[in-house]
């Protein structure tokens, strides 16, 4: 997977980047933990999220995501079968302290609602290298439709993360000094 598959893959739940943080954090947490944190997390009390609290379902969701994807295991010696811990595996450890790394970034821009959907994070760093037309920006990130793209860059402007300058025939988008910031953090994962 390369890097750019990652991070799309990263944000392809909205709760996997920060539950990835609070694993590489806490050193393991139970399903019911992970909710708690990541859902307090949304309330602006800090530690990830951000738009609301997570939900029991889109936890789960993510947790199965990050366990097909590698980055994330049962314990296997702990706990009951029903309330297992998890923990990181090898790759998601790998990851896991980019993630912090990100939220840190993310609160220090006031920029964490808007970068924990779907297409904010990967739609930012197609631009971070230098400015790019919409289809050059289409074809960097694969499995993006134009109105998935569309939406993502409209969020990523009025949070002031990236500009639209008009351009014949078409816009160029470019990365604004505040979403310059997370830039080198993308680029780690």
């Amino acid at each position: 997977m390369d890097r750019v598959e990652r991070l799309i893959a990263l944000f392809h739940r909205r709760w996997g980047m920060p539950i990835l943080a609070e694993l590489e954090r806490s050193g393991g947490a139970k399903f019911v933990t992970l909710v708690h944190r990541v859902g307090r997390a949304g309330d602006g009390s800090g530690g990830g999220g951000g738009g609301g609290g997570a939900s029991e379902g889109a936890v789960r969701q993510a947790l199965d995501d990050l366990i097909a994807r590698g980055w994330v295991r049962r314990n296997p010696g702990y706990g009951h079968p029903l309330r297992p811990e998890y923990i990181l595996t090898r790759a998601g450890g790998r990851i896991a302290p980019v993630c912090v790394r990100l939220e840190d970034a993310l609160d220090s821009v006031g920029a964490r609602a808007v970068a924990l959907r779907k297409w904010s994070m990967p739609v930012l760093d197609a631009v971070a290298d230098g400015p790019r037309r919409f289809r050059q920006i289409a074809e960097h990130l694969t499995g993006i439709t134009d109105r998935a793209l569309a939406i993502a860059l409209k969020d990523l402007s009025s949070s002031d993360l990236i500009e639209r300058q008009e351009a014949d025939p078409t816009a160029i988008y470019r990365g604004t000094p505040r979403g310059l910031v997370l830039a080198p953090v993308l680029a780690e994962l």
